[in-house]
């Protein structure tokens, strides 16, 4: 679990970003490409579509391989990878990147598993190495992220725009309240589910808040607590499946994500988790679709477990299993 400490001062340095964070982005999608298809949560659709198409050219292949080494989907990936850049762009991230202090590339370089000889050569400084990081992380961007820059900035712009109207009308507090899905409030404390058990004191420092479209079911700290504090959490966003453009028009593009989500069984929460929304609200679209006959619901032990009915299946185009 991860527990973020809040003093009245850092209440008042709470602030949003104020657009994309390239980097942010690009790390995100990297640790997606992680997971397999049973665990892959909805939404990525079409994006892990143009992967298998572009996976297909030996430099993008090699660019999510090299990447992956290090920025590994585990408790840690260096945070030199994800600079403070609040007015730049994505090659000013990248030059900030590559221009990292040596100390600093061999002390979170050695804190990977992972052993590569490229990875020795960028801990010393090479600058080969380094050149040649910078040639996979902007082929990776332009193949991989930048085709869906203007979905990823919309989604973030009308996240943002929520989030100030919350503010404005609630305050901060009632931002924190509802910033994620699996998120809570609990003053002085915001609680997530996390990879590790981890306490972060903000003491005045504040927190800026980056809403993310590829990060994924929980939130992402920097791990340097001497850094300055930043919370990559992910946004409600719903992208169905191939075919299923029909679906999110007949009954809406959350509600198809959450039929989707369940094609295999799933619990309440895990429809949550997947499509990326609080449990209120996927109790509350499972409870349409049940309604409607498209879902059938179980109780097992302490949880309800649901599936596609004969109907949903019908819609999804697909039979169970």
């Amino acid at each position: 679990m991860l527990r973020i400490q809040f003093t009245p001062e850092d209440l008042t340095r709470v602030r949003v970003c104020q657009a994309m964070d390239p980097m942010w982005e690009l790390i995100g999608s990297v640790q997606l490409l992680q997971l397999n298809a049973a665990q892959r949560p909805v939404g990525y659709e079409s994006w892990v579509r143009r992967w298998r198409v572009g996976r297909k050219q030996p430099a993008v292949r090699n660019a999510a391989g090299v990447l992956a080494a290090i920025a590994p989907r585990s408790a840690y990936f260096p945070d030199f990878l994800t600079p403070d850049q609040p007015t730049g762009g994505f090659e000013d991230e990248v030059d900030t990147v590559l221009s990292t202090p040596l100390p600093r590339l061999r002390s979170e370089i050695g804190q990977l598993d992972a052993r590569r000889p490229w990875l020795s050569g960028m801990a010393k400084g090479d600058t080969t190495v380094l050149t040649r990081f910078g040639d996979v992380l902007r082929g990776y961007y332009r193949a991989l992220v930048e085709p869906d820059r203007t979905a990823i900035e919309t989604a973030i712009g009308t996240h943002r725009a929520d989030v100030m109207q919350t503010m404005m009308q609630g305050g901060v507090e009632a931002v924190l309240d509802t910033l994620f899905a699996g998120g809570r409030w609990r003053s002085p404390w915001l609680e997530s589910a996390y990879p590790v058990e981890r306490t972060v004191e903000l003491k005045g420092r504040g927190l800026l808040l980056v809403p993310s479209f590829f990060c994924f079911r929980m939130p992402v700290m920097l791990a340097d607590d001497s850094l300055d504090p930043v919370l990559v959490y992910p946004i409600e966003h719903a992208v169905g499946e191939a075919g299923s453009d029909g679906i999110a028009e007949l009954i809406g593009s959350t509600r198809a994500a959450v039929l989707s989500s369940i094609a295999d069984g799933a619990s309440t929460s895990e429809v949550a988790a997947r499509v990326g929304i609080s449990l209120a609200t996927a109790s509350h679209h499972t409870t349409i679709l049940r309604q409607a006959g498209l879902v059938t619901s179980i109780r097992r032990a302490n949880s309800v477990v649901h599936s596609p009915s004969s109907l949903g299946y019908a819609l999804l185009g697909a039979g169970p299993g």
